[in-house]
């Protein structure tokens, strides 16, 4: 017997709804979003029909996504500036001293050395407080969005540029596009990407505190703007993609383009206890997902079924054994 579309709705709302929860709570107080509604949903909202259909097609879309293995977006804050002589250096940084072309929130194109002079003095005045040349303050964050080498240009700068626009509104930012063939840097990396410096006090003067919970939504919504703009793009995290290894970060790409290894000593068994945990409770939701998707009604859900069992399957054969940090020598835990 078929299980009613609804019925599957409702399956795929409640378990996002669970994990969202579950997420936030296992954030530090710290890390809590700065920007948050309490939950996943309103209590208005979750017996609204309408409202169950349109969230449970969102996460079939996000694990349709994953089944294809659409391109990861990739959001990062990289630094941040205090004072003017800071945020001057960085500006002069991302446009390569003006040979970049820049844009600030009302879509003004800035380039070569006086309009970037012209620029800074506008950001050191035109806000509720004037900055210093130097601050004890936070005054900007610098954030990166990439996608891959092969990703449209075009597309990608428009779809960052009404992002921005949407989740900065009341904030001044400029951003800067670099490509394997703009960048004059002699080394320039392969994929696109755009630096985007963004002034934390806004209009009302109000400061912007982002935390983790804050950056993955920034992740959902450059990843959103993408897929408007005609780029499929996703933003799930590794243990969703059933994925442990981060990538080496940037001081051990350095240190391998030296010939050089950074040692590890393994990872302690709480970490490993706790990270076998998330990955039990991911794999069960993917096998309750599939069974409950195989024995829908709606033909599409099959289909989506069967391309989530297939990838869950490959990525569990290429999961590699943990090493475990022990005071005497190093194991492995056989999976």
């Amino acid at each position: 017997m078929s299980l009613p579309k609804s019925y599957v709705d409702g399956f795929l709302v409640e378990w996002a709804e669970g994990e969202y929860k579950a997420q936030v709570k296992m954030l530090p107080a710290r890390s809590k979003p700065m920007l948050s509604t309490g939950g996943y949903q309103s209590k208005n909202t979750a017996d609204d029909p309408k409202f169950v259909a349109a969230k449970a097609q969102e996460i079939r879309d996000r694990l349709a996504l994953t089944a294809r293995k659409a391109p990861e977006v990739v959001v990062k804050i990289t630094s941040s500036c205090k004072g003017m002589h800071q945020i001057g250096r960085h500006i002069d940084y991302i446009s390569r001293k003006g040979q970049i072309e820049v844009e600030d929130q009302d879509g003004l194109l800035v380039s070569g050395k006086e309009e970037l002079k012209a620029l800074k003095n506008d950001w050191r005045d035109s806000g509720a407080t004037i900055i210093g040349d130097v601050s004890s303050l936070r005054d900007t964050i610098n954030v990166v969005f990439s996608m891959p080498a092969e990703t449209d240009q075009v597309s990608l700068k428009r779809a960052l540029r009404a992002f921005a626009q949407s989740e900065f509104n009341g904030h001044e930012y400029v951003f800067a596009y670099h490509t394997p063939s703009t960048d004059p840097d002699p080394d320039p990396p392969d994929h696109p990407h755009l630096h985007l410096c963004l002034k934390l006090e806004g209009d009302d003067g109000r400061r912007l505190n982002p935390r983790k919970a804050d950056l993955k939504r920034w992740r959902d919504g450059f990843a959103a703007s993408l897929r408007e703009h005609g780029i499929e793009a996703n933003s799930t995290t590794r243990l969703a993609r059933l994925m442990r290894d981060r990538g080496p970060d940037r001081a051990e790409k350095s240190m391998l383009a030296e010939g050089r290894k950074r040692e590890s000593g393994g990872i302690s068994p709480d970490r490993i206890s706790r990270a076998e945990k998330l990955e039990k409770d991911r794999l069960e939701y993917y096998y309750a997902a599939t069974r409950t998707l195989a024995e829908s009604e709606h033909p599409g859900d099959k289909e989506l079924a069967v391309a989530l069992a297939k990838t869950v399957t490959e990525r569990l054969a290429k999961l590699q054994p943990i090493k475990i940090q022990s005071p005497k020598r190093q194991t492995e835990i056989d999976r």
